[in-house]
């Protein structure tokens, strides 16, 4: 887990100035390789030791091949097989990878499974290519103009290229405050963008072409490997392991997983010290699991003051808007787990669970909908909705049907996010990577849990956890979010009716029944972590809130002065709305853009 910069077709002779805006991401080292037009910087955090094998970029006076690699590879047993026998013993994924690339070139992409942002380049082609894994784990920015391309994995880091300009993208941020975080390819920044998941970009230093292309890489079947070896793999490290523990199904699922592959982990949970016990229900189910398998259990406490503490410095993290309520409470966690707390490195999380096994009770309302239009066709029930609710909805559209889900109204925009030119975006920015990661079958709810992957997994959760933890040196793993292990599940699934076999995590449930406890598989209440904000907003949050809002210019774009007269008109909590304005104004004094 590391981070990632460089610029291609530059004269700048050297980007010292980058790599120590991504020292969180890699503190062990900071590498630079520099060639003809092409500089690629790369920054350390070494997880499975030996951090001298470790150090990037990789370069061999006999080979072509310069790679720089941000993440973490699970199939090395299988890369093994392939490259030279002398590698039989070698555990460090960065020389795997980089020994393979050597044997199967440009192909090597069929070849690997794990979670990655890879930047490859070829000294004979003059042809590099960046690369960002199918679930999205692993993010990548890139700017060009001029025939100048540059990249990092964090925007700050991006933004301190000095030819590259800070104008906010005003297009995103109308879609952000449309959905609450920003989907697709755009970024805060005009002309910023990011890779989308499972996407290829292939720029031709000598022609200057830039190409993008979405990738297909060839897994095993659901027969081939079983769930609990596709997350065995996971657990590759060696350094000691951290679970975020809560009363939900995926988390305790790690757990169990772990005690089964006789590996020690320490698990975390929260709670609120200011709560009753429904606030801590959480804790408390973590409490009496981690006593079950005997970890080493640590509890952190959170209250309102934590909460104001990190308020700014969360969202300043983020580099996106993001209109989630916890950020701050995250960030906390981050700190106390992390380099500057308990000194993990590694942490576990259940995320991605929910967008495999239908987890969200959204998915049960969208299977109601395909009830009823199974029988009287989509054409009449979105013309009884219209008459109904008085707006247009195409269900038959997966896209307008997330949108139907996720979206909300924008109402301190000066101008209105259009929802067809908002839906156009998400077509045309994800409709390739949707095509390419689903299997054929006309299920509109599996299709909406596809699109779910995409346009909330990877471009708020992943972005969330992924800076938040990596701003504190500490990388995160999902296995719930392993390409293989969802191509698996999908194959799985793909003949099961909804209502008995998938609903409420149905199939994932009844694998589990007599190996998790029966307080943790019987509860299908969908466990969530809010911070309790009806109860820790009053006057000193609302001044906090109301001090970023009042540090903003005169907007073209956002009614700065409405947000004012909103929060300022009631000591209610104004909602999550008002979380996503707060991120904005607080990344937009950060990176110096004018919103």
């Amino acid at each position: 887990m590391c981070g990632i910069y460089g610029v291609v077709n530059s004269d700048s002779p050297i980007l010292c100035n980058i790599g120590p805006h991504l020292n969180h991401r890699g503190p062990d080292y900071n590498g630079e390789y520099k060639g003809s037009h092409i500089i690629i910087g790369h920054t350390l955090l070494s997880i499975r030791g030996d951090e001298f094998k470790s150090r990037q970029p990789c370069s061999d006076g006999n080979s072509p091949w310069v790679m720089a690699f941000n993440g973490q590879l699970y199939n090395t047993k299988e890369i093994k097989d392939i490259i030279s026998k002398e590698f039989i013993n070698e555990d460090i994924d960065t020389v795997l990878l980089y020994e393979l690339i050597k044997v199967k070139g440009w192909h090597f992409i069929n070849y690997i499974n794990g979670m990655f942002s890879i930047i490859l380049y070829n000294k004979e082609t003059k042809i590099v290519r960046f690369y960002r894994d199918q679930s999205g784990q692993k993010h990548l920015y890139y700017h060009i103009s001029n025939n100048k391309l540059s990249f990092a994995s964090e925007i700050e880091a991006l933004l301190e290229m000095p030819h590259i300009s800070r104008d906010c993208d005003f297009h995103a941020v109308q879609i952000a405050c449309s959905i609450g975080y920003i989907p697709g390819n755009k970024t805060i920044v005009k002309n910023v963008s990011k890779l989308l998941p499972g996407e290829q970009l292939e720029y031709d230093l000598v022609s200057y072409e830039l190409k993008s292309k979405f990738f297909n890489q060839e897994f095993l079947n659901e027969k081939s490997v079983s769930l609990e070896e596709q997350i065995g793999l996971h657990f590759q490290s060696a350094r000691p392991m951290a679970l975020n523990l809560s009363g939900g199904l995926d988390s305790s699922i790690i757990l169990h997983e772990a005690f089964e592959h006789g590996k020690k982990i320490t698990t975390y949970t929260s709670f609120y010290e200011d709560g009753n016990d429904q606030d801590n229900s959480e804790a408390l189910l973590a409490r009496k699991l981690s006593d079950d398998y005997n970890t080493d259990h640590k509890e952190i406490g959170l209250n309102k003051k934590i909460y104001l503490q990190n308020l700014v410095e969360a969202y300043q993290v983020l580099d996106e808007p993001n209109y989630n309520v916890s950020i701050p409470l995250y960030h906390y966690m981050a700190k106390k787990q992390g380099v500057n707390g308990d000194g993990f490195r590694v942490l576990f999380s259940g995320d991605g669970g929910d967008e495999v096994f239908y987890g969200y009770p959204l998915y049960d309302k969208s299977y109601q909908i395909d009830r009823l239009t199974k029988m009287i066709g989509y054409p009449l029930f979105n013309l009884i909705y219209k008459v109904k609710n008085g707006r247009k909805i195409d269900f038959s559209c997966v896209w307008d049907r997330c949108f139907f889900f996720k979206g909300w109204t924008n109402s301190f925009c000066f101008e209105k996010n259009d929802r067809n030119t908002f839906l156009e975006y998400l077509k045309k920015s994800l409709s390739s990577t949707f095509a390419n990661q689903i299997i054929d079958r006309n299920d509109k709810t599996y299709q909406l849990l596809v699109v779910d992957r995409l346009i909330w997994l990877a471009a708020e959760n992943f972005v969330r956890l992924d800076k938040l933890y990596m701003n504190q040196s500490m990388e995160v793993r999902a296995p719930f979010a392993y390409t293989p292990l969802r191509q698996a599940a999908d194959l799985k699934t793909s003949t099961l009716n909804y209502s008995e076999h998938r609903k409420h995590k149905a199939w994932l449930r009844r694998k589990y029944n007599n190996k998790l406890p029966d307080y943790i598989i019987s509860r299908k209440d969908k466990v969530g972590w809010k911070g309790p904000m009806h109860t820790w907003y009053d006057d000193n949050t609302k001044d906090e809130f109301l001090n970023v809002f009042n540090s903003m210019p005169k907007s073209s774009l956002i009614n700065w002065s409405a947000i004012v007269d909103f929060v300022s008109s009631s000591n209610m909590w104004p909602g999550k709305k008002i979380h996503l304005y707060l991120s904005l104004a607080i990344i937009a004094n950060k990176l110096n853009l004018n919103i």
